[in-house]
């Protein structure tokens, strides 16, 4: 809201938003913002990954993967397979090359992330980090 306050004290009229995450509660407050910055200045404040069909479901990653990696990648909100591929696309000399053989870490929910997050030895990421080389290493079953 202070960022719509502020555009439209400016005199802004037309605001198109963009932005890089998917969570839906971070969608709602944009769209939560467009409404007030409608109601108060008048303006249009279109946030545009919000008129994609879908939602979160556009991501193509899962579509390349095989059902083992999917299953590998079943649920990791961040440090994961996209988003290291994205880093390797963007600038992979910030990339440790041992992702290479990385071993799946794979959570179920929430609370299993933040369990596997507090091992002593937790190397930081989620999911597998290893798609499409081949890994080696311990496969977690918990």
């Amino acid at each position: 809201m202070d960022l719509a306050t502020e555009l439209g004290e400016q005199g802004f009229r037309w605001v198109f938003i963009i932005h890089g995450h998917g969570a839906p509660i971070h969608n709602r407050a944009l769209d939560e913002a467009g409404d007030y910055f409608h109601d108060i200045f008048g303006g249009t404040m279109v946030h545009l990954l919000g008129l994609m069909p879908g939602g979160e479901n556009t991501d193509p990653i899962p579509k390349l993967l095989n059902e083992k990696e999917r299953y590998e990648e079943v649920f990791s909100v961040h440090a994961d397979l996209g988003e290291t591929s994205g880093m390797l696309f963007l600038r992979p000399d910030l990339v440790n090359p041992a992702y290479k053989n990385a071993p799946p870490l794979t959570g179920r929910d929430m609370n299993h992330l933040i369990q596997i997050a507090k091992e002593e030895n937790w190397p930081g990421y989620f999911g597998s980090l290893g798609w499409p080389a081949p890994r080696s290493g311990p496969k977690r079953s918990s």
